[in-house]
């Protein structure tokens, strides 16, 4: 592996971007059915880094632009004191990028959107997970679905895709006007609230089936629909409420990278017009069919890959850059949205593996302009729905879980880290 490497090219924007409200470090977790041995995941730990060399990188500051650079230092477990997705503290030189915690049950595996997407730290997380459970004495087998530090690192790995497939050309502009905002009282001191709620994967695939919808489709629904409901009582606020959803462009265009690798799908209803959730489930179908077509996530990558050659850019001082992404991101990007629903998707674990994990968590960071956001994982039949915040209000979580509960009979087993409650 090289010494240093330049960002990817959804990577960088990310450092530009870190501060306070928007700490660009989302979380992956695997919650045991027994209690967390620190010393042995610290093992493990030590371990994994090995196969995955790229996730200790460091970014430095050049003249005209950042890149990353090996760091040999050891990374140390953590017992987890505060709260999920906390913001770097130190220049990105000098603090890992990746962090590994633990908390009774739970392994969490935080990492900056620099170093790797959701697809890259999930794997990251297996490994650490068999590698732990290995030191335990436990029978587990990869049985090609875990990356074991045994293996080579394949060079596909380490490459930025967005350049592999990129095409020449000029895709359609995209006209986006700003959306309705989630709006509420922040925590002081500002903090991120995780409410988690497990549910049957297979019932909800069901009830989400007989719509003639998706499981993420009809989560991505109820979601709009709960936002829809308090937006409707906000009478000053009239915009489309749109949710992103990044898409892994692995499942569309083949790739082994363990670096970014994301589009972006953005849903819309109207504010305006009367909404239920079976109109907006139909709306958010029909978006799909475009939104998940290979045309438009070329055209996507082409667009990402079109900005990072502008010649000009190539010559702005990296201050000045500095200055024009956080401008543009949060006096524009960021209120475009109003909010994100990532889905990791069923997490293809070994049958030797399956009877020690009980349950999955992605959990994805607020920003400024959109403090609640919502993340998906399943394992072992139980999808987690992880609802992050850093506001006090919650009647948007609330109602999404009694829906589930009451409209459609399910059973909701519901846990928080409870931060901001007790004030």
């Amino acid at each position: 592996m090289n010494k240093w490497t330049k960002l990817d090219n959804a990577a960088i924007v990310f450092p530009s971007l870190a501060k306070a409200k928007n700490s660009t470090i989302y979380r992956v977790s695997a919650v045991l059915k027994e209690t967390v041995l620190p010393v042995r995941l610290q093992q493990a730990l030590d371990i994994t880094v090995k196969r995955y060399p790229m996730m200790t990188m460091r970014i430095h500051k050049g003249l005209f632009w950042r890149y990353m650079e090996y760091d040999d230092e050891p990374l140390r477990v953590k017992r987890e004191d505060d709260y999920p997705c906390h913001p770097l503290q130190d220049r990105m030189t000098m603090e890992a990028l990746l962090k590994v915690f633990y908390y009774q049950r739970r392994i969490s595996v935080e990492v900056f959107h620099a170093i790797t997407d959701g697809s890259g730290a999930m794997e990251f997380l297996k490994t650490l997970v068999y590698e732990y459970l290995r030191l335990l004495g436990k029978a587990v087998e990869p049985e090609d679905k875990i990356r074991t530090a045994s293996e080579d690192i394949h060079p596909e790995e380490l490459e930025d895709s967005f350049h592999r497939y990129y095409t020449p050309g000029r895709p359609p502009k995209i006209r986006n006007t700003k959306a309705y905002q989630i709006t509420g009282t922040y925590f002081e001191p500002y903090g991120n609230n995780v409410t988690q709620g497990v549910v049957s994967a297979s019932a909800l695939r069901q009830i989400a089936k007989k719509q003639g919808a998706t499981l993420t489709e009809f989560l991505l629904a109820l979601l709009m629909y709960t936002i829809y409901r308090q937006s409707s009582q906000d009478r000053k606020d009239q915009r489309p409420i749109k949710v992103s959803v990044p898409v892994n462009l692995r499942q569309m265009f083949p790739s082994k990278t363990l670096r970014n690798f994301f589009a972006v799908a953005l849903f819309e209803i109207s504010s305006q017009q009367e909404q239920s959730l079976f109109k907006i489930l139909c709306a958010i179908k029909e978006q799909s069919v475009k939104n998940y077509s290979k045309k438009v996530l070329q055209e996507a990558i082409v667009r990402n890959i079109n900005l990072e050659k502008i010649k000009i850019a190539r010559f702005i001082p990296l201050p000045i850059k500095d200055i024009i992404v956080k401008n543009r991101y949060f006096l524009y990007n960021d209120k475009l949205r109003t909010c994100t629903m990532t889905n990791l998707g069923r997490v293809d674990l070994p049958k030797t593996m399956t009877p020690y994990v009980d349950r999955m968590e992605v959990v994805f960071y607020p920003t400024a302009n959109n403090p609640l956001n919502c993340g998906l994982c399943t394992v072992n039949d139980n999808m987690t729905i992880s609802f992050s915040r850093t506001i006090r209000e919650n009647r948007i979580i609330g109602e999404y879980f009694r829906y589930l509960s009451q409209e459609y009979g399910l059973e909701v087993k519901i846990y928080s880290n409870e931060w901001g409650i007790s004030d």
